[in-house]
């Protein structure tokens, strides 16, 4: 398999009891669908990626992108709940940050040197329900 193919424009979160949302500032240009992550040391969320360090892996703090910004913009970002992705997931399957910026990839597409975190859980065919668990130093794929 392959990072997600997201339509931006179909990126809509369910808005029940489990949503959980926030407004936060963007350090990259980032479209609606996006896995982000919180930069520390700017205080901005940027696009996540499994292969460059844990800390862009998600490890102090985790999201998805409702919206698009550019950087420096305001970004609304989804920590819980479910999330209607814009695009089409298989269905009881772990989604994870990939390893290309911004993007989520099926748990079995994880490779060597990666960090492991899971962004949700597929419900339907394109629904996932955000179970966002984030890497830390030991989560790395040997």
């Amino acid at each position: 398999m392959s990072d997600l193919s997201i339509t931006a424009a179909n990126v809509k979160p369910v808005k029940d009891q489990y949503f959980a949302a926030k407004t936060v500032t963007a350090g990259a240009t980032i479209t609606a669908g996006k896995v982000v992550y919180l930069d520390k040391s700017d205080s901005e969320w940027k696009l996540a990626d499994a292969n460059a360090s844990v800390t862009t892996a998600g490890k102090d703090g985790l999201a998805i992108a409702l919206n698009g910004a550019a950087d420096g913009q305001p970004l609304e970002i989804q920590t819980a709940g479910d999330i209607d992705i814009g695009g089409t997931i298989a269905l009881r399957s772990v989604y994870t940050v990939s390893s290309t910026a911004g993007a989520l990839q099926p748990h079995g597409d994880i490779s060597a040197g990666e960090y492991t975190s899971i962004v949700g859980l597929a419900i339907t065919t394109s629904r996932l329900r955000l179970a966002i668990t984030v890497a830390d130093n030991s989560t790395v794929v040997p």
